[in-house]
């Protein structure tokens, strides 16, 4: 009983819809819906979707369980039907003066400023996704930024990281590619004689990678490591 009173309050106090995590759910989840009918769909085009909702939804329910509960209390002090026509009447004119009074200052100062909130925060969280998807684009594949500092461990005073979790981090640090890739690609290089034939092909291409690299930035002393590499690799 007391949870249906505590939904009652919640419902009569209008306070779901303006809620900023709910409005947030329903934002993404249209868009999704709306995206996945229509590729090009817009954020702009979710946000007019969510207006429409709080209006033709939201408002329309609230009021409909504020009227619903003035007839019944209306019915049960009278102990009489009211008049169809006067209930009609006194709707229409109540909801006219919840809108002014209560609907649309709720709308224009909570509701209208979160969903700008949100809509501009999804802008932003999609264009770094198209970011990260072009950076991922022209980025060297795992095996290549292995082989890379591969070389570099070879031609300067750096040391190659151990293949463990450790060793995976510091050069997730340095390339921001995933850690376990970068393990499982130290670990084979370590254990070249083990490769199978589809990680051996991607060491090849890694290598061909690695060499357009060195040429690119003029260094010759990289030449003779992926050439003795590579014949490791094809020698298994």
């Amino acid at each position: 009983m007391k949870r249906i009173m505590c939904s009652l309050a919640n419902i009569l106090a209008f306070e779901l819809p303006l809620e900023p995590g709910f409005l947030a759910a329903s934002f993404s989840q249209q868009h999704l819906y709306y995206k996945s009918a229509e590729p090009n769909w817009h954020f702009y085009g979710t946000r007019r979707k969510v207006i429409s909702r709080f209006w033709l939804r939201y408002v329309t329910f609230h009021f409909g369980v504020l009227l619903l509960m003035a007839i019944i209390l209306t019915t049960g002090y009278c102990q009489q039907l009211p008049n169809p026509s006067g209930v009609f009447i006194g709707a229409v004119v109540s909801f006219f003066c919840m809108i002014s009074i209560f609907y649309y200052p709720k709308f224009y100062t909570d509701f209208l400023p979160a969903l700008d909130t949100i809509t501009s925060q999804q802008e932003k969280l999609q264009a770094e996704q198209e970011e990260t998807k072009k950076c991922k684009r022209t980025q060297f594949s795992t095996p290549t930024l292995v082989i890379i500092y591969f070389v570099l461990s070879k031609t300067t005073d750096l040391s190659m990281p151990p293949a463990n979790d450790v060793g995976a981090g510091l050069l997730n640090n340095l390339f921001g590619v995933d850690k376990d890739k970068l393990k499982q690609n130290i670990v084979r290089l370590l254990k070249i004689s083990e490769l199978s034939a589809k990680e051996r092909a991607e060491f090849i291409k890694g290598i061909s990678a690695a060499r357009d690299f060195f040429i690119a930035v003029g260094s010759k002393s990289a030449e003779p490591i992926l050439n003795q590499l590579e014949l490791k690799v094809n020698r298994g």
